[in-house]
């Protein structure tokens, strides 16, 4: 219920991109959904701003889609678009430095697209790994648990 309010949404959402784990698995899906999504508008042949407008709507965190409306706005001001990502902090310097180079040579869309791919399976690999990590934490506290709830019984049991 919280989350519904605005401000409590805007605070979490830039909280979870602070996380040390977390924030990093999060900045990596944002940075595949933003490349994704851009790519595949522009080499369908639509213009960068109107672009930018409608991969906003695909951002799942508040802060990354107002990075990427600040973004639109500044664009139509003259602006390029790797200054304007290097300037919001949102995306992995190799993604500023891959995307310059697709603004400069005018193969954006397939440098937006090339980075999705590398960072989703970049994703998949750490999220894969994460699950290998905590696999045995998880076992072990299940674990505990259940030993606490069989001490419980059995301390019941012996009491009668």
């Amino acid at each position: 219920l919280l989350r519904r309010r605005p401000v409590v949404r805007r605070f979490l959402d830039r909280a979870v991109l602070r996380l040390p784990v977390v924030g990093g698995l999060v900045r990596m899906d944002l940075t595949v959904r933003f490349c994704r999504t851009l790519g595949s508008l522009l080499a369908n042949g639509i213009a960068v701003p109107t672009a930018l407008n409608l991969t906003r709507e695909v951002m799942s965190n508040g802060e990354g889609s107002g990075v990427v409306a600040a973004m639109s706005r500044d664009l139509r001001k003259g602006s390029d678009l790797a200054r304007l990502m290097e300037a919001s902090r949102l995306f992995p310097p190799i993604v500023i430095a891959i995307m310059r180079a697709g603004e400069e040579t005018g193969g954006l869309a397939k440098s937006a697209l090339y980075l999705a791919d590398m960072f989703e399976q970049k994703l998949d690999m750490t999220t894969q790994r994460l699950v290998t990590i905590l696999e045995p934490v998880i076992f072990v506290g299940v674990s505990v648990v259940v030993a606490a709830n069989e001490v419980s019984i059995m301390g019941a049991v012996v009491s009668v």
